[in-house]
């Protein structure tokens, strides 16, 4: 149990399972809908919303989410010291109104060399079942095997 009450499980994938979710990833859905793609500096106010958000939806406070401020210095400052990054999707009619996120980051082990650790995911409660979700969790997976990482895995 998590310190919220939630169960949490920790989730891998190995390399051909990698594989597999990677090629779901569509760079846009069969009904334009949305797009994924990597998250930009400007999108730091609307990622820091997202993420206050899931908190909230998690039944942590809101207000231990680092702030935007926080997000552009540890993701988009100094391309030699990234903390993370980031897929979000939006709208297509409206590519800065973001309907959800994937962050993470690299992670290394010595049975396993590269991986990647997706800290989180979320999409707004209105977008929820329509596919954003796999999208998302997809292109991290292709990122993965495009950064020749082994594994993939989050709780």
């Amino acid at each position: 149990m998590s310190d919220t009450g939630l169960k949490t499980q920790e989730f891998r994938l190995n390399g051909n399972q990698l594989k597999q979710m990677a090629d779901r990833c569509p760079m846009q859905t069969q009904k334009p809908m949305f797009t994924i793609r990597e998250g930009r500096r400007e999108d730091c106010q609307q990622i820091a919303l997202l993420l206050a958000e899931l908190a909230a939806y998690q039944r942590q406070s809101p207000d231990q989410v680092v702030g935007h401020k926080q997000l552009e210095v540890d993701g988009f400052s100094d391309p030699t010291d990234i903390q993370f990054r980031t897929f979000v999707a939006h709208l297509d009619d409206n590519d800065k109104q973001l309907i959800g996120l994937a962050l993470y980051y690299p992670k290394y082990a010595a049975s396993t060399a590269r991986g990647v650790w997706m800290e989180h995911l979320y999409v707004k409660q209105e977008y929820r079942g329509t596919g954003v979700e796999v999208a998302l969790m997809a292109r991290v997976a292709k990122q993965a095997i495009t950064t020749a990482c082994t594994r993939f895995e989050w709780d």
